[in-house]
């Protein structure tokens, strides 16, 4: 484009300001997830009813950000969701669907499962006894969640 400005879905004009206020904050850079995580795990565990020295959003990080975003940027693991290989040659099926609650879909579970134990014990909302029922009712279920049978 004209000026050098890359393509972007925000006009400059916007761009300019959006770049402002995050320098005003001194934000410029995302911030770190993995000091986030470890922070949530210094208060939170204890609050949710976690054994002491469970990490669970540090242990949601390492499995999301760290195996599962090989899925996401370009790798070669990335390749494993759409490539089939036959005995003559090795296809590639961008039209293949992942079973539900396989992979990172499945980790998602876990982060919002984390996000309503965190909205319960800080406002109450949703009640504890209907996150832990949701969760027991998944727990009966993992068979049919890896891709077998129902188990109850």
């Amino acid at each position: 484009m004209a000026g050098g400005w890359p393509r972007t879905a925000i006009d400059r004009r916007s761009g300019s300001q959006l770049r402002a206020n995050l320098e005003r904050r001194g934000c410029l850079s995302p911030p770190n997830l993995y000091q986030r995580a470890e922070q949530a795990d210094a208060y939170w565990p204890p609050r949710l009813g976690f054994r002491d020295g469970e990490t669970p959003f540090t242990d949601t990080y390492n499995i999301i950000f760290r195996h599962s975003s090989s899925r996401t940027h370009a790798s070669l693991q990335g390749l494993n969701d759409v490539l089939e290989t036959t005995p003559e040659h090795n296809v590639i099926s961008l039209d293949r669907v992942d079973e539900p609650l396989t992979g990172p879909l499945r980790a998602i579970l876990t982060v919002f499962g984390l996000g309503l134990m965190v909205s319960s014990a800080a406002t109450g909302f949703p009640r504890r006894d209907s996150v832990e029922r949701i969760y027991s009712t998944f727990l009966r279920r993992p068979a049919k969640v890896d891709g077998g049978e129902q188990s109850g």
